[in-house]
């Protein structure tokens, strides 16, 4: 790995870079909580940044020290919101998301304008100048482009949105199983229905059997309950809907119809075919 990747040892133990104008500029970031010299992507910075000096204004090279410190921030706060499986230890893990990001951080506190930029242009330049290893990163234009964060949800925030996910499921898969257990029942005769004409408002029908007996004759799921109770009564038609009068009379089907109204299991919209692909 030595071999291959020189730039992650070869300068590992400057404590201190030497402008091309002379000027000897300490490697303060070093002692930032989250530099290590075990960490790939410290070890990255720092060799970029011993690197660029030689060949840059004493200025410049500040502008870049700055630069990797803030990063370095950015890289706390990231780390703290995060799964430790997220965390960035490795120099190719600075991918154009990463960079918006940094390029956002810097911006809420208020940090140098342009200096997302500048790590930008050290990080590219060195790497095609310098044959160590490092790698050559592909990153974003930053200074006018528009773009949205992406930044990945907290721990606590993750945990929220999988709970609330696997409750929707649970349900979708609740409904699928209903659909199958209507698609398989058997609707109600007329024959059945009349049988039951004297005490109709005592009877309790099967919710699997009421909603396809309601699927069978055609019950217009696309209108409200109230529309349907009132042109059933009177024997019309709502305007856009395809209800026609059915073998079952007027009060079976809307006691079936307020029956399955009132199971919030059956307030699916169905077609008349309840195959599930």
């Amino acid at each position: 790995m030595g071999t291959l990747m020189p730039y992650l040892t070869t300068v590992a133990d400057s404590m201190q870079a030497e402008s091309a104008d002379g000027t000897i500029i300490s490697c303060n970031y070093r002692h930032h909580p989250r530099f290590s010299t075990d960490c790939k992507l410290s070890a990255g910075l720092h060799y970029v940044f011993i690197r660029f000096a030689s060949e840059r204004s004493y200025s410049k090279v500040y502008e870049l020290r700055t630069a990797i410190r803030l990063f370095l921030d950015y890289a706390v706060e990231y780390e703290s919101q995060n799964p430790k499986v997220l965390h960035h230890t490795s120099f190719l893990q600075i991918s154009a998301e990463v960079f918006y990001g940094y390029d956002l951080f810097i911006k809420r506190n208020r940090g140098p304008k342009g200096l997302a930029t500048r790590l930008k242009s050290a990080l590219i330049v060195i790497a095609k100048n310098h044959n160590e290893g490092l790698p050559l990163l592909a990153l974003p234009a930053l200074d006018h482009q528009k773009y949205k964060s992406f930044e990945p949800l907290t721990e606590a925030c993750f945990n929220q949105v999988t709970s609330a996910l696997k409750v929707h499921i649970d349900l979708l898969y609740e409904k699928i199983d209903f659909r199958r257990v209507v698609d398989l029942a058997k609707p109600h005769s007329c024959e059945e229905v009349l049988a039951h004409e004297n005490g109709l408002h005592t009877w309790t029908p099967e919710i699997d059997r009421s909603l396809k007996t309601l699927i069978v004759n055609a019950h217009p799921f696309v209108v409200t309950h109230e529309e349907f109770v009132e042109t059933y009564r009177k024997g019309k038609r709502p305007a856009g809907t395809v209800l026609t009068l059915t073998p079952l009379d007027r009060g079976s089907m809307i006691k079936i119809a307020s029956l399955t109204e009132a199971q919030p299991s059956c307030l699916i919209p169905l077609a008349p075919s309840l195959t599930v692909i």
